[in-house]
């Protein structure tokens, strides 16, 4: 897992993939870019959405297999918490999603705000949308979804 701000994405430009996906963050004007899926080639997928935070054990962790995310805040904050796959437990894997949702204990949080972003790896759990505080915040988030 890797967390930082977006001034600093060339730091992490991992393959050409990543350098499409962080240039498509610092280049369109996403606040006209509606809500939704949208294919960027075979390889990328950006995904808007807007939500509420969520208390710890209101949501739950996930991972994937197939896709490397980059979670990029649009507006508004939110915490996410952080656990290596290794140290819980899998419930179950949706392949055609490439979802796994897994069970376990919170290794430790990452608070991002606007224009911070996280990567995480398919080894690398994920409840994203936690509060930043004791209350509710509302979010638009961008997710780069990058094909392994």
């Amino acid at each position: 897992m890797i967390a930082s701000n977006i001034l600093n994405y060339k730091k992490y430009i991992l393959n050409n993939n990543f350098k499409i996906g962080f240039e498509y963050l610092i280049k369109e004007n996403l606040e006209d870019l509606p809500y939704g899926k949208y294919n960027v080639n075979d390889n990328i997928l950006i995904i808007k959405e807007t939500y509420d935070t969520l208390y710890l054990g209101e949501t739950f962790w996930e991972a994937h297999e197939k896709f490397i995310d980059i979670q990029f805040i649009l507006n508004g904050e939110e915490k996410i918490a952080y656990s290596p796959i290794n140290i819980l437990n899998e419930i179950v894997y949706n392949n055609k999603n490439d979802l796994k949702i897994l069970k376990g204990e919170v290794k430790s949080f990452v608070h991002l705000k606007n224009n911070d972003f996280a990567i995480f790896f398919p080894e690398d759990a994920h409840m994203s949308g936690l509060n930043p505080e004791e209350t509710r915040v509302a979010v638009e988030k961008i997710i780069i979804k990058i094909k392994i």
